[in-house]
Formats: structure tokens, C-alpha cells, sequence
């Protein structure tokens, strides 16, 4: 059988599966690093730190201060359901995280230490206040292999909103997995000589997010979702932050997603997070 008879035979089952993902879609919203002047409370990509004066800066494991990565200032205009309307979202990370991120892939178990919690690997701090907020200088940390190019500190990037689009649950997520393992239960002589993944990439998840810079939606890994493997995990399914490549930034062929219960983004509570990392 090849494609093309494939998803004529199978047109129904296609619709109907494309149809109850519809159903679970959600809104993101892209974001874009652009050059141009900022202030110190604007979205941005690295620079200075805006921090409550005298309160220590988040550090690793080793002591070391986390790399300030970027902050979303939500009074800024977004189009984005169940996000704050005012307040600064501030994300750090250890310089190590392309180091653990990577780990758990081999296995497909949990090692102790990963998915990455907020606080080990990563920071994300939200102050719901701004105006006691007051610029901190820091130093880098020292490393062999950095996250971050030199110009983080001096050269700055405003983050931009621009397009919203509705997310379909990718292939990776759970509710995905379910779709494509209803197809593999098809017949192996009709299955076997196609390319399932092909097929429903094109005609259904039409459109794949990873690396993308994006607010909101599903979290979109290269790989594997390692929430499918860990109930307890599942109830972050809410995607703050996805991102792959960023200007500023040394991560090559990785992709991040800061999640969050929605219970917790509703009551805008970010201290219990994850950070989900897989590279390519």
C-alpha cells in the first residue's frame, strides 16, 4: 500500500483523530528578539538584573550565580488567556543545564534529578510588583563551556509579541501519543510499508514548534516528552516558555520548555515549576 492509497483507505480515521486534537488546541503566542532602545523593565533578552534590592541573586548548586536569561514584563501588551496582566516573569539558568538536560533520554526513567525543578537547574521568579525592583550588576559565572556569549550583560535584546497561533497537543505530549499509537494498531501489512510518521505529520500535525520561541500553548520537545513517563510530572502541562536557539545564548540543537499547573498560572504562583530539556 503506498501513502497516497494509505490515507485515502484511512480518510476517515485521519479527519476524526485531527478533529478531537482540534479540541485540545491551545493559543501561543510567538516572541522575537529584536535590537532596539529598552529599559531596564522592558521584556528582554540577558542585561542587567532588575532585582529587590539587598535580596541575594539566584545561584546553582556550586554557589555560582545563574545566567539571567530573560524577562517578560506582562504589562506589555499579549493576547494570551489565564496569563498575568501586569507583573515581571525573570528566568535563570545554571550554566550546566545543557549538561543534565540530556540524561534522562537514555533510559526513559527518572534518575533523581530530572525532570529539573524550579530552583535546581533553573530559576524562574515572578514579582508581581515592579516599582521596588532596582537594577543589580553580577558577575558571569566562570566556565569552560558557557551558555551565554559575552555580550549578554552589555547587549541586550527587547523581546517583541507578535503572531498568536492554536496549538495542536504535539506528537510528543501524551494526548499526541494516543493518536499515534490508535494508527500503529493498524494492520502491520498496511502499516509496514508506509511511512506512519510522515503521513500524520502532514495530515495532522501539520505544524511542528520546536525551538520556537513562543508564550503559552504545548511545550514542543525534539524528541521525547518525558512527562508521558511520570504521572506525578503530568500536572505541569501548562507551557509557560518554549525556546530552542536564542540570540545571547550558546544551547545549540536543544530545546527548553518551562511548565506550570494551570491551577498555579491561573492563581499566578511560579514557584512550583519544571524545566523540560531534550537535544536533537
Amino acid at each position: 500500500m503506498d501513502k497516497d492509497t494509505f490515507k485515502k483507505k484511512y480518510a476517515h480515521e485521519l479527519a476524526t483523530a485531527s478533529d478531537q486534537l482540534k479540541t485540545l488546541s491551545r493559543k501561543l503566542q510567538f516572541l522575537r528578539p529584536v535590537q532596539r532602545p529598552l529599559s531596564s523593565n522592558a521584556s528582554r533578552l540577558g542585561g542587567p538584573i532588575v532585582w529587590p534590592a539587598g535580596e541575594p541573586i539566584p545561584t546553582d548548586s556550586s554557589g555560582a550565580p545563574m545566567v539571567f536569561v530573560a524577562q517578560i514584563n506582562f504589562s506589555e501588551e499579549h493576547a494570551l488567556p489565564n496569563f498575568p496582566k501586569k507583573g515581571l516573569l525573570q528566568l535563570f539558568l545554571a550554566n550546566d543545564i545543557n549538561e543534565r538536560g540530556i540524561t534522562f533520554l537514555r533510559e526513559h526513567r527518572r534518575d533523581g534529578s530530572y525532570p529539573i525543578q524550579n530552583g535546581s537547574g533553573f530559576k524562574l521568579v515572578y514579582h508581581n510588583e515592579i516599582n521596588n525592583l532596582v537594577e543589580t550588576q553580577y558577575q558571569l559565572p566562570h566556565a569552560k563551556y558557557p551558555i551565554y556569549q559575552p555580550e549578554i550583560l552589555d547587549s541586550p535584546l527587547a523581546i517583541t509579541f507578535r503572531e498568536t497561533k492554536d496549538q495542536l497537543p504535539p506528537m510528543s505530549h501524551w494526548e499526541g501519543s494516543r493518536i499515534y499509537e490508535r494508527f500503529q494498531q493498524l494492520p502491520e501489512s498496511e502499516i509496514g510499508i508506509v511511512d506512519l510518521y510522515e503521513i500524520l505529520s502532514t495530515e495532522i500535525w501539520d505544524d511542528q514548534f520546536h525551538t520556537e520561541f513562543y508564550l503559552g500553548g504545548y511545550a514542543c520537545p525534539l524528541q521525547l516528552d518525558q512527562r508521558r513517563f511520570f504521572e506525578e510530572f503530568q500536572k505541569y502541562d501548562m507551557c509557560i516558555m518554549n525556546f530552542g536557539e536564542l540570540p545571547l545564548l550558546q544551547l545549540p540543537d536543544m530545546n527548553f520548555a518551562v511548565l506550570i499547573s494551570k491551577a498555579d498560572l491561573l492563581a499566578m504562583r511560579f514557584d512550583d515549576t519544571v524545566l523540560i530539556a531534550d537535544s536533537d
